[in-house]
């Protein structure tokens, strides 16, 4: 007797049937139940053993019904299957059913014929789902996926596709008018339903109106389709794969539009043709492997005769932010950072070591660090526009980096991961008082020199600022300066580590901020942050600010001179509080806000940032700044004095 003639005799279908051999029975009636159980004892039905007979009777196989292999999610998906199943003794027999009820039909029907003892199934179709469903009753091992239902007769691995398609829009949304909806065409009806009710859930809760005719398939006829889009305004397109992403890159290329610029594009699914792509395309991204491993799991626990382990199982989604979506404030301007990027090992001592002197620390703790990564995560999250050129070593700690800047919406089309050396790292003493030294490995950030500039050097040409700082070759320095006067970019030079510095290289700087000690190495002789600021006026250099640690710092232009305090917080870590010193300033500025106003918030900001331990994690949020720029900032004159 099988599950069908049990269904039959008691009335009810083979899906009721199965979940009450399951004990997935909680909303079937009791009178239901026991008529079932009953009819099972009576006719002496065993579960699994007519799965048993047809394993013996079987060829080791396992089928995959998929829909396409034109997606690198689908083809490593493909891969993976075929060797878990080699691992465990099956064969893997392969359908391709183009997401349609015809091909879905075709793949069963071969399964079916080969003597197929497990099949894994992508359902593009509601008639395909159901025919598998209807294989419950030949005893056929099965697991969905990439689908999912409260009633499902087999065990279900998937990607929850709608609300990956719910934020994939939503961050388009943040900072686009009129997002499109780019579909492949070979994936299915329950592929676009799933997508496209997430796409929908994201317009709905941002008030948009929802437009039929922003929804497209991309293909090889794609231009004129591409060409009513932008003629309808759009300026986001959220794309399926990255495949699909990339027929809108090539017919942006046509049209001269640029991305993220003049349109901003995400995908749901990654592949490495993101980050080939120019700028690199931001995803979703879910592990293909980890995937495949569940549906085997669930699979296998079915042929070996076991309850199910779990009913539904779900793959975690996590989001990839390269450079293809403008997420920035439309009134911000670009600011390049140009620097190093480290590991900061941060080692707490009672004192800072002196000579021979062996100390014991009490804590290590490693974090994200290096003055250009510290301000490139600044003014993202103080809301500026953020580009960042620098290098990695392409091992765990430039990986983890490279994300920290990706998920704080850095842009990172200037940052390169290299095999040649490791990530840079930075040793920091720090003592209770706060006070820190600090010792720099410079690995992967000494590749960061004349050629390296000259090759990012189209990130500055739409440029209102770049921050520079010393922790890279000098030759990389002077070329990043180079480019800053020739596109008329504003240049921000932090001095650290500090060095000479040419005349040449100083004439026509708009701004350089050292602190007293290498305001002190730049001015020999001259005494005072007075003195050694209008020297370095005199030298050509448009703007300088002096910081002065819990003093404040001094800032001089053009023969005027003015003191901004500091705030009395309790200092923790002092480490990177130039750096938001730096980034605050800058992001002030590119909102055209006045040099006063912007010392003001940067002095708070730094201020703020000694009283949180480590540099990433002291950055005060925009809302804070927005706060205590209001209740600081005097409505009236500025107090400010001239030299004579």
């Amino acid at each position: 007797m099988t599950i069908k003639d049990i269904a039959q005799a008691a009335g009810v279908s083979t899906a009721t049937v199965s979940r009450i051999m399951n004990h997935k029975d909680n909303n079937i009636s009791q009178e239901t139940r026991e008529r079932v159980l009953q009819i099972i004892q009576e006719n002496g039905y065993t579960p699994y053993s007519k799965i048993r007979d047809r394993l013996l009777a079987g060829n080791k196989t396992i089928g995959l019904a998929i829909p396409t292999l034109n997606s690198f999610f689908y083809s490593s998906f493909a891969s993976c299957s075929q060797q878990f199943a080699r691992d465990n003794g099956y064969t893997l027999l392969l359908s391709i059913t183009n997401g349609t009820a015809e091909g879905e039909a075709g793949a069963l029907d071969s399964f079916r014929s080969s003597k197929t003892e497990g099949i894994l199934f992508f359902p593009g179709s509601r008639e395909g789902l159901q025919a598998l469903e209807e294989m419950h009753a030949e005893n056929y091992c099965a697991v969905v996926l990439d689908h999912v239902a409260p009633t499902a007769v087999f065990p279900q691995v998937y990607r929850d596709m709608r609300r990956i398609a719910k934020h994939g829009t939503k961050l388009l949304l943040e900072d686009c008018r009129s997002v499109a909806l780019a579909l492949r065409r070979d994936c299915g009806s329950i592929a676009d339903e799933t997508i496209r009710s997430g796409y929908k859930d994201a317009l709905l809760e941002a008030n948009v109106t929802l437009n039929p005719g922003l929804e497209v398939h991309p293909g090889a006829d794609f231009d004129q389709v591409f060409d009513a889009l932008i003629e309808e305004g759009i300026d986001g397109i959220v794309c399926q794969d990255a495949e699909t992403a990339g027929f809108i890159y090539a017919a942006a290329a046509k049209k001269n539009i640029k991305i993220p610029e003049d349109l901003s594009v995400n995908a749901l699914e990654d592949a490495p043709l993101s980050q080939q792509l120019t700028p690199p395309l931001s995803t979703g991204s879910v592990s293909p492997k980890a995937m495949a491993s569940a549906a085997m799991e669930a699979l296998f626990t079915q042929l070996e005769g076991k309850p199910w382990k779990f009913t539904a199982k779900m793959i975690f989604s996590t989001a990839q932010l390269r450079g293809s979506m403008a997420t920035k404030q439309s009134y911000s301007s670009r600011i390049i950072v140009l620097g190093s990027m480290n590991m900061d090992v941060i080692l707490h001592v009672p004192h800072l070591p002196q000579s021979g002197e062996t100390l014991m620390t009490s804590k290590l703790t490693a974090l994200p660090g290096g003055k250009g990564a510290n301000q490139a995560l600044a003014v993202s999250r103080l809301g500026g526009n953020s580009y960042m050129i620098g290098c990695l070593g392409n091992d765990r700690y430039g990986r983890q980096i490279s994300e920290e800047l990706s998920s704080a919406h850095v842009d990172t089309a200037g940052v390169t991961l290299t095999a040649d050396l490791p990530t840079g790292t930075a040793y920091i003493h720090v003592c209770p008082d706060g006070d820190s030294t600090i010792l720099v490995h410079s690995g992967a950030n000494a590749l960061v020199g004349k050629n390296y500039v000259r090759h990012h050097s189209v990130l500055l040409r739409s440029a209102k600022y770049c921050l520079i700082q010393m922790e890279i070759p000098f030759e990389g320095v002077q070329q990043a300066l180079y480019y800053c006067k020739k596109y008329h970019v504003d240049a921000i030079l932090k001095p650290s580590p500090v060095c000479p510095l040419p005349d040449e290289l100083l004439d026509g700087l708009f701004m350089l901020i050292p602190n007293e000690n290498e305001a002190a190495f730049l001015c020999p002789g001259k005494n005072t942050p007075q003195e050694q600021a209008q020297y370095l006026i005199s030298k050509g250099v448009q703007n300088v600010i002096i910081t002065l640690g819990s003093s404040g710092c001094l800032w001089s232009c053009s023969g005027l001179i003015r003191n901004f305090s500091a705030h009395p917080y309790p200092c923790v870590d002092s480490t990177g509080a130039s750096d938001i010193f730096i980034s605050c300033l800058a992001v002030m500025l590119s909102e055209r806000n006045s040099i006063e106003h912007s010392i003001i918030a940067a002095s708070w900001a730094a201020s703020y940032s000694v009283s949180r331990m480590g540099v990433q994690n002291s950055i005060p949020s925009r809302d804070l700044l927005d706060e205590m720029i209001a209740k600081e900032i005097p409505p009236e004159g500025m107090g400010e004095y001239t030299v004579s």
